[in-house]
């Protein structure tokens, strides 16, 4: 069963978009993934209302979530243009499918909850220390 939000470009989406991941991620019992699922989903919506904000377009970007045979996703989608490759570097790291429409429009985030490896989990947390906290990062790796 399809759930979704419509967010508007104002200071609250953010807490809308948590508080929209932390409760689908307690109905389905995969607070495992929450923080992983939360830091792909923001920097999506982030990407969409930036490309609302710089071209001075009101209007909304819809937020989805739905179960595909790997485990669940979220999809996004803003106006036509709003999703660049050049700019889901962090997404695509984060997520284990990204399906990006062909006016680029709308992004698919696909998340496999059947079980991630401890490998693959940890790879994942890596990543974000080194995106979030970049010198802390250097200075583990020595």
């Amino acid at each position: 069963m399809m759930e979704s939000i419509v967010l508007h470009a104002d200071s609250a989406y953010m807490v809308n978009v948590d508080n929209f991941v932390r409760a689908i991620c307690d109905t389905n019992h995969i607070g495992n993934y929450y923080a992983t699922i939360l830091v792909a989903v923001k920097e999506a919506v982030d990407c969409a209302m930036a490309f609302l904000k710089g071209h001075q377009q009101p209007g909304e970007v819809q937020l989805a979530f739905d179960y595909c045979p790997q485990g669940v996703y979220f999809r996004v989608h803003g106006m036509n243009g709003c999703f660049q490759p050049d700019d889901l570097s962090l997404v695509r790291m984060l997520v284990d499918g990204l399906e990006l429409s062909d006016d680029k429009s709308s992004l698919r985030l696909s998340f496999d909850i059947r079980g991630i490896d401890y490998g693959e989990a940890a790879k994942r947390v890596s990543v974000l220390e080194h995106f979030y906290h970049p010198a802390a990062s250097k200075v583990l790796q020595m």
